[in-house]
């Protein structure tokens, strides 16, 4: 389970303030919220990323099935700029940085539909093949916590629908954690919405249907 207590991150100002949630294995987290809301700092302070590689004033808890972010290493982040994340030279080659075994990447590359794609350059595939690449890394890792921030940024509507249900589905035996802009595939696909709002943090799926209240793209169902 992951826990968040009271937790309050604070640069030269308060980002979030005195936050508290709960998520279990099974959960789809999507966080949303305006640009500059926090959502970035929150998903470094869980990764652990805050204050270990970025300073920043942090008050609370947080604890990852009993540890604390520093010392819990089964978990895999996305970053926005994918490009950084990938080493290659081939697609088999960057998933087995972080497998466990080989047999572990070729079944994550099946499950991820791209097994085909296992010899071909990681530079020379497409977006949405990378973060599938990279989801192959994260589930032959075992990892037990996946986070991704902002991953369909920069994917056309059928590529993002696609990429959430796979997220969903990889969900079932992990927690994911996903920021997002976009309010219908939070709320068609995340098991628990989470939306930030004056440095807090309100819960609820129902809350989308009020997204421009929370300065988000309206939600169309």
């Amino acid at each position: 389970m992951l826990s968040v207590k009271n937790l309050t991150l604070a640069y030269t100002n308060e980002i979030l303030k005195n936050i508290s949630f709960d998520l279990r294995t099974s959960n789809l987290f999507a966080l949303l919220g305006p640009n500059g809301s926090g959502k970035t700092t929150l998903l470094y302070a869980i990764y652990g990323i805050i204050p270990d590689e970025i300073e920043c004033n942090v008050d609370g808890r947080i604890s990852i099935f009993g540890k604390r972010p520093s010392e819990f290493k089964d978990k895999f982040f996305m970053f926005q700029d994918i490009e950084n994340e990938l080493i290659g030279p081939t697609v088999m080659d960057d998933v087995l940085i972080n497998a466990k075994t080989e047999e572990d990447a070729v079944k994550a590359l099946k499950e991820m539909a791209i097994y085909k794609l296992r010899n071909k350059d990681v530079f020379e595939i497409s977006y949405g093949e990378k973060l599938r690449t990279l989801l192959s890394a994260a589930i032959s890792s075992k990892a037990k916590l996946i986070i991704l921030d902002e991953p369909t940024s920069s994917l056309d509507f059928s590529v993002a629908e696609n990429l959430f249900k796979l997220l969903r589905k990889m969900s079932k035996e992990r927690i994911i954690i996903v920021s997002t802009h976009d309010t219908y595939l939070a709320y068609k696909y995340a098991t628990k919405v989470g939306i930030i709002k004056d440095r807090k943090i309100l819960f609820g799926k129902e809350l989308l249907k009020k997204a421009k209240q929370f300065g988000l793209r309206p939600l169309r169902i």
